[in-house]
């Protein structure tokens, strides 16, 4: 399953670098910065790398089940939904390859932007008022 793993991983971390540039360019400059974030303490073996990936990925999939009622329609909501589908596929592959359910509910769970927050908190170095204003903003 894992010599494979490389080439899954790449195409992860490309789905997620177009995400942004997607996400980005839709909001344009109502964008807030990003936060600078410390992942060396994930970089120590291909266990601690795998774990934290998969951690982030279910992270992700919380992150947009819960904007999504801060969406309000159209384009976005599509876009929304549809990049939300390919964060669970991809929390799915490292749910298997690191030895758990691909898929360990029937629905998956919507969190709080301040959840998200404080579940990405061990990785964030700073982030931009802009984004602790926002989150703060939202219920």
């Amino acid at each position: 399953m894992r010599k494979n793993a490389y080439g899954y991983l790449s195409d992860i971390r490309d789905h997620e670098i177009t995400h942004v540039e997607f996400l980005r360019g839709q909001l344009g400059a109502a964008a807030v910065g990003p936060c600078t974030f410390d992942f060396a303490s994930a970089l120590g073996s291909v266990s601690s790398f795998l774990s934290t990936s998969q951690l982030l990925e279910n992270t992700g999939v919380m992150a947009y089940d819960g904007a999504i009622r801060y969406v309000d329609a159209g384009d976005a909501l599509q876009a929304g939904a549809q990049i939300a589908t390919v964060e669970a596929r991809h929390a799915s592959y490292l749910n298997l390859i690191n030895g758990d359910s691909p898929f360990p509910s029937p629905f998956d769970e919507g969190k709080k932007p301040s959840e998200i927050l404080a579940a990405a908190s061990p990785f964030i170095v700073s982030c931009p008022a802009a984004v602790t204003a926002l989150f703060g903003r939202l219920p």
